[in-house]
C-alpha cells in the first residue's frame, strides 16, 4: 500500500508573509507529503531527511537493529550516532528490511553500543534539515522544484521529521506545538 500524498495540506500556523521559502529541485526522492522536513544531498536535488530513532538497545557486533519508522531503502549506506550526537559509525549497506517488526539488518556490526534513542540515518548531505515542503513532490522520475520554507511558524500536526537535530539545523523550537522556525 502506498503512502497517502495530500494535496491540500497547509502546514503554516500562520499563513501570510511570516513565512519565507526557497525553490529547491527534487529527483527520484520518491513521492514526498507537504510538511515534511527535508535536506540537500550531496548531488545538489533535495529528498526528506531519511533518519529514524532506534526504540531497542543495540549490543556491540548487532547488524540488526529496531527503529521507530523505515526512511532508508535497501542498498542505502547508512550511519549511526547516539543521541548527543557522539560514537557516529558508518554502518555500510541497508541488506534487508523487515516492515513488521521495524528492523533493519546492515552489513557492518556496531563497534559501539548504542541505547534506545540513538539515530540511524542516510548520510548523503540530506540528513541536516534545510527546511519544511510547502507543496508535496510527486515523483515522476524527472526533475521537480518544489518550494521549501526556511522561515516560519508551522503547525506540528502537519509536520513531518521533526527531531532534535532537525531542530538544532533549522535553529528552529516547538511551543505549543507550533513549530517556529
Amino acid at each position: 500500500m502506498s503512502e497517502v500524498i495530500y494535496v491540500d495540506r497547509d502546514p503554516r500556523y500562520v499563513a501570510g508573509e511570516c513565512c519565507v521559502k526557497i525553490p529547491l529541485t527534487f529527483l527520484n526522492s520518491g513521492d514526498i507529503d507537504t510538511g515534511c522536513i527535508v535536506g540537500v544531498k550531496e548531488d545538489g536535488y533535495a529528498e526528506k531527511v531519511r533518519r529514524a530513532t532506534l526504540t531497542a538497545d543495540a549490543a556491540v557486533s548487532a547488524t540488526q537493529l529496531v527503529i521507530d519508522s523505515i526512511p532508508v531503502k535497501i542498498g542505502d549506506s547508512v550511519h549511526i550516532m547516539k543521541a548527543d550526537g557522539t560514537a557516529l559509525e558508518d554502518l555500510g549497506a541497508v541488506t534487508n528490511i523487515n516492515t513488521g517488526t521495524k528492523t533493519v539488518t546492515v552489513t557492518t556490526g556496531l563497534t559501539t553500543a548504542h541505547a534506545a534513542g540513538s539515530f540511524l540515518f542516510v548520510k548523503d548531505g540530506s540528513e541536516k534539515a534545510v527546511g519544511v515542503l510547502a507543496e508535496p513532490v510527486i515523483d515522476d522520475g524527472s526533475e521537480f522544484v518544489a518550494s521549501v520554507y526556511i522561515k516560519g511558524v508551522f503547525d506540528t500536526n502537519y509536520v513531518t521529521g521533526i527531531d532534535s537535530i532537525s531542530l538544532k539545523d533549522l535553529y528552529g523550537r516547538v511551543v505549543n506545538n507550533i513549530l517556529v522556525l
